[in-house]
């Protein structure tokens, strides 16, 4: 057997042949060259994704064909399965790795010094008929975070989005992941019902601290994600529900019994991988006030896009009045106070051309309008101003 690549790249797959080759394509333009690319096909067609696949004709690339019928937690644990690397990460196939992402990661890995490192992702919003490139303005600066510290700022309600390892905007060592495999007496690394965010609730409970890089080092495409589809209750998110095992996966542990509010799901994951890997979790619980506040935060957002939320609004309303009164008062007050800066945000936006409440909160993000293509932005990361129809700092 030949020398272990030092990266394995998992891309699995479900019926978007028209992007998967654009993920394959951004990690064999890497600087970085000792990696594996693991595609796991689980698509309805036995020959779409095969067929872009096969047009590479590379031998980095190792392609696995499941039944077709696989939930998302399991392609992605069939992938990981079929991996060697000495560390592993996920690209979803939405996702574009800029050129020199694989090259920083393994400079932060120091030689295997650092078994978790997270980064900053970029986005697309090509949901808009102005597509919307959201670009981070980091330091580049790599600091040493606690995981205790990142688990108290979670439970506050912080948004730690590009802080918690959820293996696509992080990557970690084989071997952690062998270790509470084996030696923990977890069947699988990858869990229902959100396997990025369970895997990063278990990388917080047996990790002390990771490694985190203040750089985007991959761009996102909004349209294609599972996340967009739960908060429009759309055909993608239907079939997720069903491969998950129902929606009743997806609420056994909090009160409001709906797939659909994405808050609620990551709170239930969370008490039922703290229930799992009985560890360091046990010491944080999500307050009944964080969630019903992050659950009408939802509610507002689906609704905002035309979504009919009016059972998870009655289920929202019953499930409160089951609280005592201080609650009730304080967050309706907080609802009150969230219409505002949503109006606030949106008047502002609209006199100066940016959203200024962000940038006085100190939001690294800058949209340029007009950018639409992924794969030249990541292997040209510098923008070129001609290119710019509209530029709006965030």
């Amino acid at each position: 057997m030949g020398k272990l690549p030092f990266f394995s790249v998992l891309i699995p797959t479900k019926n978007r042949s028209h992007l998967v080759g654009q993920a394959i394509e951004s990690v064999l333009f890497q600087k970085y060259r000792d990696f594996e690319i693991i595609v796991s096909d689980n698509d309805d067609s036995d020959i779409l994704t095969r067929t872009v696949v096969k047009k590479f004709d590379d031998q980095k690339i190792k392609y696995f064909r499941t039944q077709g019928n696989l939930s998302m937690h399991d392609n992605w644990e069939f992938a990981l399965s079929k991996a060697v690397g000495e560390y592993v990460m996920v690209l979803e196939d939405k996702q574009i790795l800029y050129l020199d992402a694989l090259e920083k990661i393994y400079d932060a890995a120091g030689n295997g010094k650092n078994p978790c490192i997270t980064w900053v992702n970029d986005s697309i919003d090509n949901t808009r008929e102005t597509p919307i490139f959201r670009k981070h303005i980091g330091s580049g600066i790599k600091t040493t975070q606690s995981t205790d510290e990142i688990l108290k700022r979670f439970i506050k309600g912080d948004d730690v989005h590009f802080e918690l390892p959820r293996m696509i905007n992080s990557c970690l060592k084989r071997s952690f992941i062998d270790f509470v495999k084996y030696e923990k007496g977890l069947d699988r690394f990858f869990m229902p019902i959100c396997p990025d965010l369970c895997a990063a609730f278990i990388q917080l409970n047996y990790l002390s601290e990771l490694l985190h890089i203040d750089e985007a080092l991959r761009i996102t495409k909004r349209r294609h994600s599972n996340g967009l589809s739960m908060i429009t209750k759309g055909e993608t998110a239907k079939r997720f529900i069903s491969e998950a095992g129902g929606a009743g996966a997806f609420n056994e542990y909090v009160p409001i019994k709906s797939p659909f509010l994405s808050s609620s799901v990551i709170f239930n994951d969370f008490e039922r991988i703290k229930r799992t890997v009985k560890g360091r979790l046990r010491n944080y619980s999500i307050s009944t006030s964080l969630y019903f506040r992050k659950c009408y935060e939802d509610i507002i957002w689906s609704e905002s896009l035309g979504i009919n939320m009016v059972d998870e609004r009655k289920q929202f309303k019953d499930r409160l009045k089951e609280n005592n009164t201080r609650l009730q008062t304080g967050l309706w007050l907080y609802s009150f106070m969230f219409s505002l800066r949503r109006v606030l945000a949106k008047l502002l936006k609209k006199i100066f051309g940016y959203n200024l409440l962000a940038r006085l909160v100190g939001r690294k993000r800058r949209e340029y309008h007009g950018l639409s293509d992924p794969l030249k932005l990541a292997m040209s990361p510098e923008l070129d101003n001609r290119d710019i129809i509209n530029r709006n700092n965030l």
